[in-house]
């Protein structure tokens, strides 16, 4: 069957940004699509897509585990999350994206061989790690001069990373 959860969050996501309601929004996918409306995990993520930008922290379904998340450009929340998980300050979080060509852009040092990876396991479970770009900084990444990053299998979870926007359009998430 078709997945029509991207679609919904899609329309949820446009109406919000367009002053809407999320009634309005789930009222006007419904008119489109002709079916009715189940609330899902999609929506879940756009509400806590919001709480992330606002500096909240997110418990988030990894393809591993469950994750507590911060938005890595907002330092208040990383540093929350690394006191609530008793984490030391030098050790860096990984960061969830969209797609490949995201991960290419957050300020690793991209290789042939993590080209080869990705292609390979993406998206899915796997965490890659490279040299840190020096300008490249931000709070989740410890001072260290290693960047991990993932593109998750989880749909939801890399609509809710395109949905967090801005120019790095990344989530950073307690991985294991």
């Amino acid at each position: 069957g078709v997945d029509y959860s991207l679609f919904y969050l899609r329309r949820e996501r446009d109406a919000r940004r367009a002053g809407r309601s999320e009634s309005a929004a789930l009222e006007a996918a419904a008119a489109t699509s002709g079916r009715a409306v189940l609330i899902s995990g999609f929506t879940v993520m756009i509400a806590m897509a919001g709480m992330l930008q606002a500096g909240a922290l997110a418990i988030i379904p990894t393809d591993t585990v469950y994750g507590v998340a911060a938005h890595p450009s907002r330092p208040e929340a990383v540093a929350r999350l690394f006191a609530i998980k008793g984490r030391a300050d030098d050790k860096p979080i990984a960061l969830l994206v969209a797609e490949a060509a995201d991960a290419r852009a957050c300020g690793a040092e991209w290789s042939a061989l993590a080209d080869t990876l990705a292609q390979r396991f993406w998206p899915g479970a796997l965490t890659i790690v490279l040299p840190r770009k020096p300008a490249y900084r931000t709070p989740a990444d410890g001072g260290g001069a290693t960047i991990g990053v993932r593109v998750p299998q989880d749909a939801a979870l890399r609509e809710m990373a395109i949905d967090l926007g801005a120019v790095q359009r990344e989530l950073c998430a307690d991985l294991p």
